[in-house]
């Protein structure tokens, strides 16, 4: 019966931690499933790279806002600072998190009247 009552809470934290992504209507990077999109970014698929090595998987994903979006850097970052660690992501310092072994490192810059987003994902122990 305590099991029960356990995955139960444990479901509903999840889904709750999960709420907000919901409500944006949050599209995914295809590389990174558990990996959300800023709003008004899409990823540039041809721009990734993705393979596993035996330290772990090594990820490099492209995200840009769309044509006419007012997509800002530090609204970016603000959006990421806010989603990762109900994902289990750890901030570590700058735009650089850390969850079960892996690194995700964010670059955001300004791409002509928009923002890109350079993504890279790998073991903790590599640069």
């Amino acid at each position: 019966m305590g099991w029960r009552y356990f995955l139960s809470g444990l479901w509903a934290a999840v889904f709750l931690s999960m709420a907000p992504l919901a409500a944006v209507g949050a599209d995914f990077f295809r590389s990174i499933d558990d990996l959300p999109l800023a709003p008004g970014m899409a990823e540039t698929v041809e721009q990734g790279v993705e393979f596993d090595s035996p330290g772990g998987r090594i990820v490099t994903a492209v995200a840009a806002s769309g044509a006419g979006q007012q997509t800002r850097i530090e609204g970016v970052r603000t959006f990421y600072r806010k989603v990762l660690p109900p994902l289990g992501w750890r901030h570590v310092s700058g735009d650089t998190y850390r969850r079960e072994g892996e690194r995700l490192s964010l670059r955001i810059a300004k791409a002509g009247a928009g923002v890109v987003v350079r993504v890279r994902l790998v073991p903790a122990g590599r640069n």
